[in-house]
Formats: structure tokens, C-alpha cells, sequence
């Protein structure tokens, strides 16, 4: 599985990338504050996409329950990815389309 970070991403270590389903591309951007963090990741498998909020408090971690589903075509996934722009949605699909 190829992974890719977008901007000044925080990288996960060794353990969050654990938790992370095996996807043929998966992007992310991930950035935390004291007790919280937000992000987006998207990710490609076969030919359908999937993607996650990564957003999580001190009582979760932003991979907790992350659906490795990929059921939507790469125009919904633009779709989506739009709403999270506060998340860097947008840049993380533009990458994930480049490394595609």
C-alpha cells in the first residue's frame, strides 16, 4: 500500500499506520491541537474510493472506526472531499488523483 501525507501533515507512527486498512493508494492530512485533531483522508481500491474524517477529541483517535469501504467513483469522491476543505479535503483528493 502506497501512503501519502499532504502539506505539514502530522505523520502517523508505526502504530496508527497499523490501524490503517490496506488500500492500493491512501492519502491523508492530519493536524492536532491539545485535546483534539482534524483531518481527512481518501483512499483508492480497484477502481472506487473511499474516504474518512480523521477529526477525533481526547476520547478517540482519529482512526478509531474508520470505514475501509471504497464505494464511491472518483466525481463523488471530488464531491465530498469539497465539504471538508476546513480539512484540506480537496488537496488530499488532488494528490491521491496524481498518485493514481
Amino acid at each position: 500500500m502506497n501512503i501519502y501525507t499532504v502539506g505539514n501533515s502530522i505523520e502517523f507512527d508505526k502504530y496508527g499506520l497499523e490501524e490503517i486498512p490496506e488500500h492500493d493508494v491512501f492519502v491523508y492530512y492530519y493536524e492536532t491541537a491539545p485535546y483534539e485533531g482534524s483531518g481527512f483522508a481518501a483512499w483508492k481500491n480497484g477502481d472506487k474510493f473511499g474516504y474518512h474524517d480523521l477529526g477525533h477529541c481526547s476520547c478517540y483517535g482519529p482512526l478509531d472506526h474508520i470505514d475501509s469501504r471504497a464505494i464511491y467513483t472518483l466525481d463523488e469522491l471530488v464531491m465530498i472531499a469539497d465539504g471538508y476543505s476546513y480539512n484540506k479535503g480537496p488537496e488530499v483528493v488532488a494528490l491521491l488523483k496524481e498518485k493514481i
